[in-house]
């Protein structure tokens, strides 16, 4: 146990002052771990490494196939760097694996949108509402679909709803509908 912590240490302070690089070759040889490599992710995203935060989610998932948290972080990059495709493939996978997922039909649904897929996208957005009918960011997303595919009328009542639920994100859907 002692080694374990250790290492987490050691890993961690490589982290903090920017040896990505040596961090990650520690833990590929000591056996990495999952929340571990999602931290080597997330600080190669943080750099602007995109491609490296993609890698190491993709190895999660080569060794873990049905990791479902995995795929979450592999959309979330891909969604942070228009991969839209693969943001589309991954969430996919997120559906597969827990079908009633809420992020899953969300991420999604924004990956629809990054394509221009717009009527995908809110059938996404719906299924999102479905599973979690009082968050703000689906409205917003729904909302945000349904003007970009011309469907003012339908915004707006997505609009409307929106004002029951959060104020600050129904004034921002409101100046898109304008």
């Amino acid at each position: 146990m002692k080694k374990h912590f250790e290492l987490i240490l050691t890993v961690g302070l490589f982290l903090c002052t920017g040896n990505i690089v040596y961090a990650e070759s520690i833990w590929q040889d000591k056996g990495a771990n999952f929340e571990k490599r999602v931290d080597i992710a997330h600080s190669y995203l943080k750099k602007g490494q995109g491609e490296k935060a993609l890698s190491e989610t993709e190895m999660v998932i080569k060794n873990n196939p049905d990791l479902f948290e995995a795929y979450a972080v592999k959309t979330m990059i891909c969604l942070e760097m228009n991969k839209w495709d693969n943001a589309i493939e991954s969430s996919k996978e997120m559906i597969r694996l827990a079908p009633d997922n809420f992020a899953a039909h969300l991420g999604l649904g924004q990956a629809y949108g990054g394509k221009r897929l717009f009527d995908d996208a809110i059938q996404e957005f719906k299924e999102a509402i479905r599973i979690k009918p009082d968050d703000p960011g689906a409205y917003y997303y729904l909302g945000f679909a349904y003007v970009e595919n011309g469907q003012k009328d339908k915004a707006k009542e997505v609009h409307d709803r929106l004002k029951t639920i959060n104020t600050e994100a129904a004034e921002a859907l409101g100046k898109l509908i304008r």
